[in-house]
């Protein structure tokens, strides 16, 4: 694919034009609060640790890229990890294109990403 056609469709991804995304491309706003709608339809209220792109297959890669006008686009796909009320860790992935579950597993044993936020509009106490 030409650099500037990825571009292009880079860009269009980013502020949700027509154009598919690749593959590769980052989960937009909008396909993030997609997936975390069908998990909470189905789980209820949860925390989000992180929602990020499930990759596809490098076999289904291969084969869009090998003929990107006629094969089957990669599914997007959302895998996401969230923790419930009593601190409990899931791990699951959500078809972005049929809005489904496709794997939800409790981790036992394990731990979040510790992760912050800053907000910029509190005062560090002094």
């Amino acid at each position: 694919m030409p650099i500037l056609e990825r571009l292009k469709q880079l860009n269009a991804h980013l502020y949700g034009l027509d154009q598919p995304p690749h593959p590769f491309d980052p989960l937009s706003i909008t396909e993030i609060e997609y997936a975390t709608a069908v998990v909470r339809e189905k789980h209820g209220q949860l925390k989000y640790n992180a929602v990020t792109l499930n990759e596809p297959l490098k076999k289904e890669m291969l084969v869009w890229l090998a003929d990107e006008e006629n094969a089957p686009r990669p599914r997007r796909k959302a895998e996401i990890v969230a923790i419930d009320k009593s601190f409990m860790v899931y791990d699951g992935i959500v078809d972005l294109v049929d809005g489904k579950i496709i794997a939800w597993e409790k981790l036992e044993g394990v731990q979040p990403m510790v992760c912050c936020i800053i907000n910029p509009f509190q005062h560090a106490p002094e």
